[in-house]
């Protein structure tokens, strides 16, 4: 997925409108008229809440850093300034492992730790209605209420001790409801060509059953069993071009 990331971020410097418009003739702004559109964008996503939470006593923490995220809307007009939209996204978000091996160095000091590290990966689909009006011929608002399904996925957790003993976490996936609020802003740039950005919330609460956590030593081998309650809630800044048609 990274190799797709550099490709937007490509796509984003350096692409050309090649589109044709239609249904609208003014130079001045494209989003007049009965048009559609579609919206390319890559961003900055910021964990907030458990999700974002360090503390080893939670067990619904998530020791999640802030991420990237790269999604692509489609707006169908249906009337005056109403679209119906719909996105696809994915995410990625680097956990924090140092908080682990800060915390089992305490425990005993002779020990040293490595990690092959972890993160979360989500995707999604949502659908929703999108409210786009005119502040000015060069400049338009944008407004989002978007819901849908995520799957949410860890990587799982692997920490070594400098005399073999391991700790690790089951890698597990969910399926979840979500759902998110935007608003942005829409700047012309040609008839069929736009630079948009927004700020949107994310939402999501999924279940992941069954997580084992194991510590194995030379001497002793403890599994505990759980269900993990992750709340997800992000904040993301995404910045792309808008094609209409």
């Amino acid at each position: 997925m990274k190799v797709i990331f550099y490709i937007l971020l490509l796509s984003l410097s350096f692409s050309t409108a090649c589109y044709s418009q239609t249904n609208n003739d003014n130079e001045n702004h494209s989003l007049k008229g009965d048009i559609d559109y579609v919206y390319l964008a890559v961003g900055r996503s910021v964990p907030m809440g458990d999700f974002a939470s360090k503390d080893m006593s939670n067990r619904n923490s998530g020791f999640a850093n802030a991420g990237y995220k790269i999604e692509i809307n489609a707006g169908y007009h249906l009337v005056e300034n109403l679209y119906a939209n719909a996105k696809c996204f994915y995410s990625n978000y680097n956990c924090d492992a140092s908080v682990f091996m800060n915390f089992f160095q305490k425990q005993n000091p002779e020990m040293t730790w490595r990690s092959n590290g972890m993160n979360w990966n989500l995707a999604g689909l949502m659908i929703g209605p999108a409210y786009i009006f005119n502040v000015s011929e060069h400049f338009t608002l944008e407004a989002k209420l978007l819901g849908g399904i995520m799957q949410s996925r860890s990587t799982g957790l692997t920490l070594t001790a400098s005399d073999g003993s391991t700790f690790t976490e089951d890698d597990k996936s969910a399926l979840s409801f979500v759902n998110t609020i935007s608003i942005g802003g829409i700047y012309p740039v040609k008839k069929a060509f736009n630079i948009s950005g927004n700020i949107e919330y994310v939402n999501a609460d999924p279940n992941f059953e069954n997580v084992n956590t194991t510590i194995k030593t030379s001497k002793s081998v403890s599994t505990v069993n759980s269900t993990i309650h992750q709340h997800i809630n992000l904040l993301s800044f995404n910045l792309g071009v808008l094609f209409i048609f």
